[in-house]
């Protein structure tokens, strides 16, 4: 990982939206030995536990080790390094030791820093072997196999320098969510090839440090290569690693594949055995819009320095002004490089045998386009005044739709279809297509449904891109059973633009949702960028950099509420999906009206909204309620026929319906207290007494008797309106 001498590493934003890096390695193109491939079947390894993690965690981290080293006095490099042998070899990455580097230290645990040289170097596979003078070092064993989805896997490494600052390594504990053939969107990274895709963190620092299996063996070396589908941490399998390096292959150095660890007894990974013969009804969707997407390079310091005549020649102060601008811009374009909507395809789902595909909305809405008025637009290139760069005058734009004009879909088998938009339901955040085919597999929402529960286990399931077929596994657990009146849910797991319209499944195989949208804009940042001229297109734009300031009148990254790989992630359950279902297959759009309005309210205070009885406290004066003659004190029993238990309910039962609908009420109203009856006038109280002795004559007779009142059950017809 690369690291200017006077500017801090400014990625506090990057780090939230992104599993970081950033880093600077030309690609090679030289071959690569091929490593076989292994069947998406589940893993027999154990789920990792506490005690596994702590065990791991106590074995592995004195062999791992941070590395550093640096060009000249305005670039230097840093990132970790995994002990592989007795007398000092150690693997790490050509992010973190380039080619061309002479100097190289390793700082140990114990804070002993011992100076390496370089054994050998393999740009294609990205790694660097290293070599330090000492004897009976703790070194990690290596494994040949490469890892199943959904096996356990853990990550070690000098994130923020913590090897050389505190003595200990970071540590973080995920699963294998995918193997796949990657070449790395940016070229910050040289590998391309089969690669391990973990949910374990990967921090700043940590490249070129072990990915390790629940065994304490290697199982690959982190990178920066990734996917822009995806954004997720990859690591280079070990097995192409010992295939590849010449001093592996002459048995030059002694490397070990004795576990540290003896099998991890217990229960096979349940989530990666129900997704695996899932796999054949995901879809592969390849959705072109009218504007090609952008690709937004990242910023490296190296390659803009190069840009600068006479670097040399600059006083101080203007050196670390330099560096200190360039830092400002890399965590505006690192940021920037994530709310792209990327050239890539998208998950879809099986629902028929006749080719109905279910995915989520936002991967076929129509996006905004900023276009210059002066011409196409040009690449960008990193160079000159980075604040002039980043700046924004919509004066010199134009603000343009940029509509989805086909959609491919490549099945499990390879075949790839034309596929049509049969209709739309942005507010559940789901879209039907078709594609005209016939006895195909298929999922059978309606079987195969289960609710959302707080807490369960689940797996965020998609596909991979490229690679028909063959599907990703993000692991988390269910974070909010209900979210936004009953429309979605939330859960852990990490969710990106290449799994969004995938499946939210549970340990026992049960479909509980449609992955939704990764990111999220908001409706203030959506309408700043859209303009009123495209009311449904969304926030993801092409052709502008946000700015990271907050400002009033223009759009900035501030303003962004949900990013891709946040640990925040939504779903529309099953449920819902299948009541706008038969208007979907009809063909229907789904309009995004008012929400519908019934006027009625609950007494404000917690104890009250969360009692098992809905009792009204308040009748908005011309509401629909109040049109129809519910008053306060009413309890509400039903609502077409169905009870409704507590206010949560009777929301999520309002909201399932449209402005217009008309509803069935069933309440229990209050009797008024009893009353007597004289001569035929009612007397409730001691006004209607005084009345009843002013009218009558003196010595004048009466007779009268008491009324009894008894609660009643009304029914009401509601027609839903919109709020006023």
């Amino acid at each position: 990982m690369m690291h200017s001498r006077f500017s801090g590493r400014s990625l506090a934003l990057v780090a939230v939206l992104v599993v970081g890096w950033p880093a600077a390695s030309p690609r090679a193109e030289a071959p690569v030995p091929k490593a076989p491939i292994p069947k998406d079947t589940a893993s027999k390894a154990t789920v990792p536990d506490d005690k596994v993690a702590r065990q791991i965690a106590a074995t592995c981290q004195d062999a791992v080790v941070g590395v550093y080293c640096a060009r000249d006095a305005f670039e230097s490099y840093w990132g970790t390094g995994a002990v592989v042998s007795p007398d000092g070899c150690i693997l790490t990455s050509t992010t973190t030791v380039p080619a061309g580097i002479e100097e190289v230290y390793v700082h140990f645990r114990d804070y002993r820093v011992l100076k390496a040289r370089v054994i050998e170097i393999d740009e294609a596979l990205e790694c660097v072997l290293l070599k330090v003078e000492a004897q009976n070092l703790p070194h990690l064993p290596v494994a040949r196999k490469i890892p199943a989805v959904g096996e356990p896997a853990y990550s070690l490494g000098n994130a923020e320098h913590l090897i050389r600052l505190s003595g200990e390594a970071s540590f973080s504990r995920g699963t294998v969510s995918g193997v796949y053939e990657v070449q790395s969107a940016d070229n910050q990274s040289s590998y391309a090839g089969l690669a391990i895709e973990t949910t374990a963190a990967i921090n700043p620092g940590q490249d070129g440090g072990p990915l390790i299996n629940d065994r304490g063996q290697i199982i690959g070396l982190l990178s920066l290569s990734f996917s822009e589908s995806r954004w997720q941490g990859t690591a280079v399998p070990m097995a192409r690693l010992l295939e590849g390096l010449k001093s592996f292959r002459a048995g030059v150095v002694r490397l070990s594949e004795e576990p540290l660890l003896p099998p991890q007894a217990g229960s096979d990974r349940p989530l990666a055995a129900r997704a695996g013969p899932l796999a054949d009804r995901l879809v592969t969707l390849t959705v072109e819009r009218k504007f090609p997407a952008e690709h937004l390079p990242p910023l490296t310091w190296p390659r803009y320095r190069r840009t600068i005549d006479n670097w040399s020649g600059l006083a101080p102060a203007e050196q670390v002004a330099v560096i200190t601008d360039v830092g400002a811009a890399e965590v505006t374009i690192n940021a920037n490089r994530m709310v792209r909507r990327p050239a890539a395809p998208v998950t879809g789902v099986l629902i028929s045998a006749d080719g109905h595909i279910l995915t989520s909305a936002f991967n076929v809405m129509n996006d905004t386009v900023f276009k210059p008025r002066n011409g196409a637009a040009k690449p960008r290139h990193y160079e000159g005044n980075l604040a002039q760069m980043l700046q924004f005058n919509r004066a010199e734009y134009e603000v343009l739709e940029n509509p989805v004009q086909s959609v491919q879909a490549t099945m499990a088998g390879g075949k790839t279809c034309a596929a049509k938009i049969v209709a739309r339901n942005p507010k559940l955040g789901v879209a039907l297509l078709k594609i005209e085919e016939q006895d195909l597999p298929y999922l059978d929402l309606a079987a195969e449904r289960a609710d959302p529960v707080m807490g369960e286990t689940v797996g965020a399931m998609g596909i991979v891109p490229g690679q028909p077929g063959r599907f990703t596994l993000n692991e988390g657990m269910i974070s909010a059973a209900r979210r936004d009146q009953g429309r979605r849910f939330q859960f852990t797991a990490l969710a990106n633009y290449g799994n969004s319209g995938g499946l939210i499944l549970n340990a026992e195989g049960k479909i509980l949702g449609l992955v939704l949208e990764p990111l999220r804009a908001g409706e203030q940042l959506e309408s700043m960028l859209r303009g009123p001229a495209f009311p449904k297109a969304s926030g993801l734009t092409t052709g502008r950099l946000l700015p990271m300031g907050l400002s009033a009148n223009e759009p900035s990254l501030t303003f962004w509420q949900i990013a891709p790989n946040s640990g925040v992630g939504f779903a529309a359950p099953v449920g819902r999906i299948l009541e706008t279902l038969p208007d979907l297959m009809r063909g229907k759009d789904v309009v995004v009206a008012g929400e519908p309005y019934l006027g009625i309210t609950p007494r404000p205070d917690i104890e009250t909204v969360n009692k098992d009885e809905v009792i009204v406290h308040g009748v908005a004066a011309g509401s629909p309620a109040a049109k129809a003659g519910l008053a306060a004190g009413d309890k509400v029993l039903q609502i077409d026929g169905q009870s409704v238990a507590n206010w949560k309910a009777l929301l999520e039962i309002v909201a399932r319906h449209k402005v217009g609908d008309m509803l069935a009420i069933t309440v229990a109203r209050k009797a008024p207290p009893s009353y007597v009856e004289i001569n035929g006038v009612p007397v409730r109280n001691e006004r209607d007494l005084r009345k009843l002795i002013e009218s009558l004559e003196d010595k004048q007779q009466f007779s009268g008797h008491k009324v009894q009142t008894h609660d009643s059950e009304l029914k009401f017809e509601v027609t839903l309106g919109e709020p006023k």
